[in-house]
């Protein structure tokens, strides 16, 4: 039950009656209007079998605009969106983060971001902290550089024997930096790159990248 379903609706409604001709019985206008009065007068509904949650409006949403015009949740210093009740939602350039890493970003760690799994929340952790603090906290030894700038580290991680991989490549698009963990026999940042496809150096000949 959203603002999409409810537009899709409308529009379903108008397309029938306009263009196909089909009548619709006198009640049937004021029950398409109770979805909308809904989402106007509430913050969220959310239905299943035996009952219906409303949600107050929030009291405050801080976004930022992209450079498509769009706008996402984003918050540097508190919760992006925020209720009377004190209950919030952090979000990162419109991604959900941990409470923690926006009011309390120095209690970020090197073994938090190493291990977490999901690339786009790494990614965020890591411009939270700052790339400069993160190479330097973690240690990292530069052991290869591209012509695109792009970079193979070599970390020393606690209770592991080996050395980790990182590589850092450069979104060609946004420019944007993302760290991934790589195989540790990679050398060089093209051998790092085509393992993350599980492609050999000399196989890895993208057409085009984005």
């Amino acid at each position: 039950f959203n603002a999409f379903s409810e537009f899709g609706k409308w529009v379903r409604y108008l397309f029938l009656r306009d263009k196909m001709g089909v009548e619709f019985e006198e009640n049937f206008l004021p029950y398409l209007r109770y979805g909308t009065d809904i989402l106007f007068h509430t913050g969220g509904v959310f239905m299943t079998r035996n009952y219906i949650i409303f949600s107050e409006k929030p009291e405050k949403v801080h976004v930022e605009k992209m450079t498509n015009g769009n706008f996402r949740l984003h918050a540097e210093k508190e919760a992006a969106v925020k209720w009377r009740d004190g209950y919030g939602i952090y979000s990162w350039k419109g991604l959900r983060v941990p409470e923690d890493a926006i009011m309390h970003p120095e209690s970020i760690t090197k073994e938090q971001i190493l291990h977490e799994r999901n690339t786009e929340l790494r990614r965020s952790l890591i411009e939270i902290m700052g790339y400069e603090k993160f190479i330097t906290m973690v240690e990292a030894k530069v052991i290869d550089t591209d012509k695109q700038g792009q970079m193979l580290y070599e970390v020393v991680v606690p209770g592991d024997n080996r050395p980790w991989k990182l590589v850092m490549v450069i979104c060609p698009s946004s420019a944007r930096k993302y760290f991934h963990r790589v195989t540790r026999e990679a050398k060089t940042v093209l051998e790092a790159v085509a393992s993350m496809w599980g492609l050999a150096a000399d196989q890895w000949t993208p057409v085009e990248e984005s």
